[in-house]
């Protein structure tokens, strides 16, 4: 990393820990770098151990494996009953999902939780949609009937963008690229937009869309811009900025947006599952006029389970 990054990054860390234990401060930075961990609304929970969630990528096991023993903080696999243990690497075939526990054995240090929250090799590049592909009959059955979106590797993720991808995926919205704007890497200037995540198709962008408009605004006042906005050639995103030129607050306030969803993850779930079965298939337009269309067909079929969510 280069000194902004180290700066932002350490910053970042004190932010989300200030005034926790040390085991807290180890979880918030797992959740913050895009780990899954187990909550109160999964029936397995205990209060006493921190277990990976099931909405978690197998591989998210071996990888978290190998950085809390890069740190000393402590491992997931045991030493003498798994041979995967070190054996993270790119393009692994993933590990079956089980209940994987983080065992702590090591000090928990600001340092090394920097190093665990940092490190990211590559990008979540490999299936970049169109609209040719991306918005037919299949890709709407399928959101109609899918809890879960498609479960990324926290390692093609950036940092600071991991945890909202990873929450969108849980609550039924396929993603299919995102970038936290690589402020470590570049100097900004104020108003750009520091981060940004690629939606698959119009069905999960007007979703997503109707979700901010309605849902958050009853948790958090958002002081940064949130919008679903289009790019050229390729589906709908989530365009996440500020007119700062330091992007912490924003950070920050993707941590919080994303708690929130996560939290409320099986609500949101049987929510979208109402909406889209009282919904028919249509080709809905391209773009921004597409997302309106059918924000205003969700609209129309909501009903008294949303408004007991919010």
């Amino acid at each position: 990393m280069n000194k902004i990054a180290d700066i932002l990054g350490a910053r970042f860390v004190e932010t989300i820990t200030t005034d926790q234990d040390p085991v807290s401060q180890c979880c918030s930075v797992l959740k913050a770098r895009g780990f899954l961990l187990e909550d109160e609304s999964e029936l397995q929970y205990e209060t006493e151990h921190i277990y990976l969630s099931d909405n978690s990528h197998a591989n998210d096991a071996l990888y978290l494996d190998k950085l809390l023993r890069e740190t000393d903080i402590g491992h997931i696999f045991s030493d003498d009953a798994s041979s995967l243990h070190g054996r993270y690497q790119k393009g692994y075939v993933p590990v079956p999902l089980k209940r994987w526990e983080v065992i702590i054995t090591g000090t928990i240090t600001e340092e090394k939780l920097l190093h665990i929250f940092s490190q990211h090799t590559r990008g979540e590049t490999g299936n970049i949609a169109d609209w040719s592909k991306c918005a037919g009959r299949e890709v709407f059955e399928s959101l109609k009937i899918r809890n879960h979106g498609t479960k990324v590797e926290v390692d093609f993720l950036d940092s600071y963008i991991s945890r909202l991808v990873k929450t969108l995926n849980a609550i039924g919205i396929t993603t299919t690229y995102s970038c936290d704007g690589n402020y470590k890497d570049n100097t900004r200037n104020q108003g750009d937009t520091f981060g940004f995540v690629q939606l698959r198709c119009v069905y999960d962008s007007a979703w997503l869309a109707l979700i901010m408009e309605r849902f958050i605004p009853s948790y958090m006042d958002l002081a940064n811009t949130w919008e679903i906005s289009e790019l050229p050639k390729i589906v709908n995103v989530l365009k996440i900025g500020s007119n700062e030129k330091d992007p912490l607050n924003l950070y920050c306030e993707i941590q919080k947006v994303a708690d929130i969803l996560y939290r409320n993850r099986i609500g949101l779930r049987i929510c979208k599952g109402d909406f889209f079965k009282n919904l028919l298939f249509q080709e809905y337009p391209m773009g921004i006029n597409g997302i309106n269309v059918m924000k205003a067909d969700f609209l129309r079929v909501m009903n008294t389970q949303y408004e007991k969510i919010i």
